[in-house]
């Protein structure tokens, strides 16, 4: 059963989104390179994503920290397989620590959705940088999700 809607996630993906460019959305995401940082909420906690550009596109690490003490943490990869742009996440005792692919599904030079629409939680993923030092990221699922709002270190 897992191969089957594996098998149907890229059918989907590669028929419904090969409108999207995914060399010129791999090069404007030139901009998400560096440390973003959340604000410090009233538990101590805040969220951090750091993308640094790789040989195949952009290896990353998100961190949620409490306390100054990590709590969570996911290895991030954006690269280009057979024409598709995907966002790939691997969360440490998460999906028996497989990743997960999200195939971009929308591009504007400031915005990039990824989805991946058999996966249980997120199924979407959209980043939108508001300015060269501000980033929105919406996680969201079929019973609703959040946004993160990231500024620039």
């Amino acid at each position: 059963m897992r191969i089957l809607c594996s098998l149907l996630f890229f059918v989907l993906i590669s028929t419904s989104y090969a409108q999207v460019d995914p060399d010129k959305a791999l090069a404007d995401l030139q901009q998400l390179v560096g440390e973003w940082r959340t604000e410090t909420d009233k538990k101590g906690k805040y969220t951090t994503e750091i993308w640094l550009k790789d040989s195949i596109g952009f290896a990353g690490t998100g961190m949620e920290i409490k306390k100054e003490k990590t709590i969570g943490e996911e290895s991030l990869r954006i690269f280009i397989r057979e024409g598709t742009l995907y966002y790939s996440a691997n969360v440490r005792s998460q999906n028996k620590e497989a990743w997960i692919d999200f195939a971009m599904t929308e591009h504007t030079e400031n915005t990039w959705m990824f989805e991946n629409p058999v996966h249980d939680f997120p199924r979407k993923i959209r980043y939108t940088l508001k300015d060269e030092n501000s980033l929105i990221v919406n996680v969201s699922g079929r019973d609703g999700g959040f946004d993160l709002e990231f500024q620039k270190k």
